[in-house]
């Protein structure tokens, strides 16, 4: 079953500020929010969650060294 989340909930989701989150959505970096009605944006739950794994497959492992999981899209 598919979820939305507001930005509130997207702050509290992935820990980034309101600024931060548009900035890497206009980057790409950041899973683009859907228009759920004429005045009102949502991110799917399922696409905040790939990108949270992404970002944990490529976290530091050691001092200077990026580790790059082969499982990560």
């Amino acid at each position: 079953m598919k979820k939305f989340l507001r930005i509130r909930e997207v702050q509290l989701f992935s820990g980034l500020s309101r600024s931060q989150i548009y900035s890497l959505v206009a980057k790409g970096e950041f899973p683009r929010q859907v228009k759920v009605s004429e005045k009102a944006s949502a991110w799917l739950l399922s696409e905040l969650e790939a990108w949270m794994q992404k970002r944990v497959a490529g976290r530091i492992v050691g001092p200077g060294d990026w580790h790059e999981s082969s499982q990560a899209n």
